[in-house]
């Protein structure tokens, strides 16, 4: 028989760990390639490109798509555009919430390689 006070200790644990997890392991597989330039050209055709489509996609054209169809699935503001795109994570944006870990390990490989470049100093 399962202890019913501990049932959803294991399965939390994992939700808890699995994202410092994923982030611990790109820096554990961490380059540097040819130098800074050829870094973040790869970075941003790696991560940024896909995270700048996905958003644009999910965030702006998806839901005025349905709009213009007539469907009310989802939120869209009255506000100017670059004001939905400025504001990657407000609560409206509910569609992206998946794709959010692309532009911050695009920052934090930033991260990686100034640390990088310090501990070589």
């Amino acid at each position: 028989l399962i202890d019913t006070d501990y049932a959803g200790t294991i399965p939390a644990f994992f939700k808890a760990i699995r994202l410092p997890l994923y982030f611990f392991l790109s820096g554990c597989f961490f380059k540097t390639y040819k130098g800074f330039v050829d870094f973040l050209r790869r970075k941003t055709n790696k991560l940024l490109i896909p995270f700048v489509a996905w958003f644009v996609l999910l965030s702006i054209l998806l839901p005025y798509l349905y709009t213009i169809l007539g469907l009310r699935i989802f939120y869209v503001s009255d506000t100017p555009l670059f004001y939905n795109v400025l504001q990657l994570y407000r609560k409206e944006t509910f569609l992206t919430a998946s794709i959010w870990f692309l532009l911050c390990l695009f920052e934090v490989n930033i991260l990686f390689y100034i640390i990088h470049i310090i501990k070589l100093l």
